[in-house]
Formats: structure tokens, C-alpha cells, sequence
């Protein structure tokens, strides 16, 4: 149990308002960056931020009504009455939030009815509260009674599925109930404030591991989870660093103030043993007037109580600085302590008058614990700043520490994932390589027979009558035996079977070669074909029939992407330098999609439809164009087109001589 003191109360409601407020920043946080992937409700948002608002007012009264403790000035009432309402609130938000988040829709409206119907009742109770329930440490009014019910019905209106939640709620609402019982037992004023902050600062835990389970962000859960950590470990021991702080003080007062003690049971020890009556023995002056110094001497002691064989004298020092002196008979009962003014002073120490074994009175002295409090106090808020700033500089530091940490092995992921597809197009290339090497010559020789045959059918029936008939059927024959000789070189290309030489290739030549090859294909389309050439002439060191096959793969590519009236535009040049040669294949065509543009070369894609390609034409150019030592860039906007950046070596020695080594090392 903790030892209640007005400092005490104000730095546990501040640990309240810091674990309120850890989760609101990282909703704030996931709003603003991460909307997409960790979507979180803005009646959540609002729930906290009500919930920060109410501690924060909380601890503003606590402030300013408490410390120095024991005066309440009535002004500072509301601002508590405003902290209540406003953490009511949060708990109808909070309920409603958990309640749309797991879907429980249905019950939504009834628990909004239900708790309109309780804050009614709050607010129509207001006016008839008490006006000493402000001095108490938890004042019991129908706000905080509300915010119970309010928090117990969202609990209930969860159900068991959404355990996070529901226990988070339970826990809140037992922790306000818990500080509410020393309105109905004051002796438990202290325990039931210990038992409610202990409640509640475990719910707040579980508020924020409930967002922590709900987010998809591994920064976050690392993030929050220290932070939760740091906090939960701060709170412990700042307090224990009061009680440790307390303890020690009132150790040392009791060597202190231990000589009083010994003074007045000496006193009562000695007088009982003469026979003088306890009536005479506590009313002797001179042992008053030199107890009466004793209060000069010592600014804490409050009060000195002597008891003797049933008979009670009393020495207390009031507001004014004047000594109170009273006696009784009997026991008398102490009322419990409630009000915040109850804690300023405790038992500091008890000596019993023992006479032939048998205890028959007993030496109370009675200290101040405004001074132990303010010290306490003072340390207990600096070490919760020095706590808040390491927290606040933790967080900044894990945080980008896991932030790059996260895009590290996110970028590794995706490394990871492109190596896998990459081995597994090489695996099977090297299937269709192996595949296309053994069928080669079997499928070729019957091609080339059915092609050389259908010419000569042509040769033989041209003129007859009958050949009108017959010849189209050959035509297509022919058509598609060409079209299996074509299929087998592709696949040749691609798997990087076919072995060409290299010489000086005039790219001029071979750009208007392959329009030349193109443009009957698009006779029929109102496409345009522009080459606009370099003055000088430019070479390229290379396979003139290789490079012509990525003109052509290149110029059908993107007159075919142009979906009605457009034009293609080829250019040729040379780099700065002159050790590059550079080619660019524009079109004003329909662009390629931003998530298609990073798989276009890929053996066997295709965005055409089933059966106009057969998804290896890109992948073979970038197969020849890195085979003779380049490389291809493509750069497209949906809607206006799409360019081809094609770099080669230039036909210098030097360019000739690395084409040739990147090409043997490719091959």
C-alpha cells in the first residue's frame, strides 16, 4: 500500500496523463504517416485526447488545491468538476470506439443510449452534491459514479472476444470504483486510493497494448512497448524513492525527538512510583512548561499525548502557534482520515510506562509531514522530469534506430523477393534453354521442309484454275511454318543459345532497316514513323541482324501501343565523350501501368491480349542489348506515351574490346 501525500497523487495522476498520452501520440503519428497501412477510428482519438485533457485538469487541481496541503480553496472545485465531465466523456468514446473497431455495430446504439441516459442522471444530480466531498482525497460524486457505469456497460457491451479491450475497461472502471470506497469506509481512504491508481495505471497499460495488437507496424510495436517499459518502470521507482525518502526521515526524527519521549515517560515512570495520583502526575506545571519547549526546539512535533492508567493529557500546537492543552478520560476514537488536511501529521513514536511488567500508560508524539512531503515531493518531480526527458530522448532514438532498422530489412525483403524471382526466370530459361537447344534441329529441319515445299506448291499450281482455291490454303501453311522457325529462334535468343559475330554496325542503317520491316504491318493505322539521325555517322560494335530484331521488337512494341492516330519517333547520338552510343524508341501511346513497368522484360509477360504475344519480345532485346555490352531503360506516363532508352558501346577499341568481354561473361 502507498503512503498517501498530496505529491504523491500529483506525480502518479502525471504518470496517468503520460501512459493517456503515449497512445494518442502514436495514433496522431499513424494518422499523419501511415493512414493506409494502420487505419485507426477518430473516435479513438478523440477518446484519448479527451482522456489526456481530463488527467491533465486532474492534476492541475491536485496542483493548485492540494499542495500545500490540507487547504481547498472552493474556486478550485471546478476545475475538478471539469476533469470528471471530461473523463466521462472519454469513456463513452472510448466504449464507442472498441465497440465500432470490433465490429459489434449493433450494440453501438444501445450503449449510447444507455449512457446518455446515465450522464442525465450525472448532471441532474450535480447541483445536490456535497459541498465538503471536494475535500476529501476522491471525492464521490455522480460524475465519478457515472464514469464507473459508463466504463463497466462498454466492458459488458464487448463481450469476451475483444479481450484486450473489455480487460482495459474492467480495470478502469474497478480502479475509479476502488477510490471511491473511502466514501463508505473512511478507514480505507488510504488503501482504496492505492488500490484505484494501481488499477488504473494497469488499464492505461492495456490501452496501449490494445493499439500496439491492433497496428500492423513493426516500428510501432517496438516503439511503444519500450516506451510502455520505460514508463511502468519510472513510475515504480519514484515511488518507492518517496517511500525510501519518507522512511528515512522518520527514522532520523526519532533520534531526534527520542530524548521528549524519554523525558515524559521518565516523568510519568518516576511520579507513579511516589503514589501521586494520574490526574496530578499529568497536570504537574513544570513538566507542561518544559514539554511546551520541546516545541520550540523541534518545529515538527504536533502534538505530545501522555497516558496514564486511563487518563489522557494532550499538548497540540494549532494554526496560530499556540499550545493546546486537553485532558480526558477513557478511550477516545479517532476520526479516519479523508480530507487531504487528515495526512499532515502521523505517529512518529509510542514509549509504554511499564511497572513490574505491566504496562499501565504510554508516551505518543506526533510529528508534521509538510516538510518531509515538500522534500519528498520536489524530489519526486525531479526525478519524473529527469524520468519524462530520458523517455521523451529513449523514444526519438529507438524510434529512428527501429525506423531504420525496418526499412533496412524491408529493403532486404524486397532484395530477397527479386533474387527469388530472378532464380526462378533463370531456372526456367535454363529449362527452355535446354528444351529449345534439343528440339532445335528436330523442329527446324520439318519447318524448313514445309516452307520449301510450300514454295514450290506455289511455283506448280500458279496459273491453273484451281489455284485460286488451293493457294491460300498453302499460304497459310507456309505462314505458319515460318511462324514455328521464328518461335524456336526466340526462344534461342532467349535462353542465349545463338552465337553471333561482332563487327562496326552502322545504326543509321539498321534503324531505317527495321521501319522498313514495320511499317507494312501498320499500313492500315494512321501511324507515322520519324528517325531523326545523328550528322555524323554512328557505330556501334555488334550483330547487325541482332540489333535490327531490337529495332523491330521495339518499333512493332510501339506502334501497336498507339490505339488510334499517333506517331514513333527514333533517335540516334552520341553520347558526350563519344565512347556511347544512345537510341530512343518514343511513342505517344498509352503509357504502361506504374505497377506493370517493373516486370516488362520478364520472360512471358505480357499485357496483350491471349494470344496477340507471346510475353518474350521485351525480354529477348534486353537479352541482345546486354549480350553487346548496354543496357535499356524505359520510362512511361499513362496516356502520353512511353520511351526507350537503348545505351550501347560505341565502335571505339576500347568500347569494342569490353562489348566483346561482357559479352563472353553474359554468354
Amino acid at each position: 500500500m502507498l503512503t498517501y501525500s498530496p505529491e504523491t497523487a500529483f506525480i502518479l495522476t502525471l504518470f496517468e496523463l503520460v501512459l493517456s498520452g503515449l497512445p494518442l501520440a502514436v495514433q496522431l503519428w499513424i494518422g499523419f504517416w501511415e493512414p493506409a497501412r494502420s487505419p485507426v477510428p477518430g473516435a479513438l482519438i478523440v477518446a484519448f485526447a479527451l482522456l489526456c485533457a481530463a488527467f491533465a485538469g486532474q492534476a492541475a487541481y491536485e496542483r493548485l488545491a492540494i499542495s500545500p496541503a490540507g487547504h481547498v480553496d472552493a474556486s478550485y472545485g471546478w476545475l475538478l468538476l471539469v476533469a470528471d465531465a471530461t473523463r466521462l466523456c472519454s469513456s463513452v468514446g472510448l466504449g464507442a470506439a472498441y465497440l465500432v473497431q470490433n465490429r459489434r455495430r449493433m450494440r453501438l446504439r444501445t450503449f449510447l443510449l444507455i449512457a446518455l441516459a446515465i450522464i442525465i442522471v450525472a448532471v441532474v444530480r450535480l447541483p445536490y452534491q456535497s459541498a465538503t466531498s471536494l475535500k476529501s482525497i476522491e471525492p464521490l460524486t455522480a460524475l465519478r459514479v457515472a464514469d464507473v457505469a459508463v466504463l463497466a456497460l462498454g466492458a459488458v457491451m464487448l463481450g469476451l472476444l475483444p479481450r484486450l479491450p473489455a480487460c482495459a475497461l474492467v480495470l478502469l472502471a474497478f480502479g475509479r470504483a476502488s477510490a471511491l470506497l473511502s466514501a463508505a469506509w473512511p478507514n480505507l481512504t488510504e488503501a482504496s486510493w492505492s488500490a484505484g491508481f494501481a488499477l488504473q495505471l494497469t488499464g492505461l497499460i492495456l490501452l496501449a497494448l490494445t493499439l500496439e495488437r491492433e497496428s500492423k507496424l513493426r516500428l510501432l510495436h517496438h516503439v511503444l512497448r519500450f516506451n510502455l517499459v520505460f514508463v511502468s518502470l519510472a513510475a515504480s521507482l519514484v515511488v518507492v524513492l518517496a517511500e525510501i525518502s519518507q522512511r528515512q526521515f522518520v527514522e532520523f526524527s526519532v533520534l531526534v525527538i527520542h530524548d521528549v519521549a524519554e523525558l515524559a515517560r521518565g516523568h510519568l515512570f518516576y511520579r507513579n512510583s511516589l503514589g501521586d495520583l494520574p490526574e496530578q502526575i499529568l497536570a504537574q506545571p513544570d513538566v507542561t512548561r518544559q514539554l511546551i519547549r520541546e516545541f520550540g526546539r523541534y518545529p515538527d512535533l504536533r502534538r505530545v499525548r501522555l497516558e496514564l492508567k486511563g487518563q489522557t493529557m494532550e499538548l497540540a500546537i494549532n494554526a496560530a502557534g499556540e499550545i493546546d492543552q486537553q485532558s480526558w478520560v477513557g478511550e477516545r476514537a479517532e476520526p479516519p482520515p479523508v480530507a487531504p488536511g487528515d495526512f499532515t501529521e502521523a505517529l512518529l513514536l509510542r514509549e509504554s510506562v511499564v511497572v513490574n511488567g505491566q504496562a499501565v500508560g504510554r508516551v505518543e508524539l506526533y510529528h508534521s509531514l509538510v516538510r518531509i512531503n515538500t522534500r519528498t515531493g520536489q524530489q519526486m518531480q525531479a526525478a519524473f522530469g529527469v524520468f519524462t526527458l530520458f523517455v521523451i530522448v529513449g523514444s526519438v532514438v529507438t524510434g529512428m534506430l527501429v525506423l531504420v532498422a525496418d526499412r533496412t530489412i524491408g529493403r532486404q525483403y524486397r532484395e530477397l523477393v527479386e533474387a527469388q524471382r530472378r532464380l526462378s526466370l533463370s531456372e526456367r530459361l535454363a529449362s527452355i534453354g535446354a528444351v529449345a537447344s534439343a528440339v532445335a534441329h528436330e523442329i527446324n529441319n520439318p519447318a524448313g521442309v514445309l516452307v520449301a515445299r510450300s514454295d514450290y506448291l506455289v511455283s506448280v499450281i500458279r496459273g491453273k484454275p484451281y489455284s485460286i482455291d488451293i493457294q491460300e490454303d498453302v499460304d497459310t501453311i507456309r505462314r505458319q511454318a515460318q511462324r514455328i522457325a521464328k518461335t524456336v529462334k526466340d526462344l534461342l535468343n532467349t535462353a542465349g543459345r545463338m552465337r553471333s559475330a561482332r563487327e562496326p554496325v552502322d545504326v543509321a542503317a539498321v534503324v531505317e532497316s527495321a521501319i522498313e520491316l514495320v511499317q507494312p504491318a501498320v499500313r492500315n493505322r494512321s501511324v507515322t514513323f520519324e528517325f531523326r539521325a545523328a550528322s555524323n555517322i554512328v557505330r556501334v560494335w555488334g550483330d547487325r541482324d541482332r540489333l535490327e530484331q531490337v529495332l523491330v521488337n521495339l518499333l512493332s512494341n510501339a506502334a501497336q501501343a498507339i490505339p488510334g492516330r499517333g506517331h514513333v519517333t527514333v533517335t540516334v547520338s552520341l553520347r558526350p565523350g563519344g565512347a556511347w552510343a544512345e537510341l530512343v524508341v518514343r511513342d505517344t501511346g498509352a503509357g504502361i501501368k506504374p505497377e506493370d513497368l517493373g516486370r516488362i522484360f520478364d520472360q512471358f509477360f505480357t499485357t496483350k491480349e491471349p494470344g496477340s504475344g507471346s510475353g518474350l519480345g521485351l525480354s529477348i532485346v534486353r537479352r541482345i542489348v546486354q549480350d553487346h555490352g548496354g543496357h535499356i531503360d524505359v520510362q512511361s506516363t499513362p496516356g502520353k506515351g512511353t520511351e526507350f532508352r537503348v545505351s550501347l558501346p560505341a565502335a571505339t577499341r576500347q568500347a569494342a574490346e569490353a562489348a566483346q568481354v561482357e559479352g563472353a561473361v553474359d554468354e
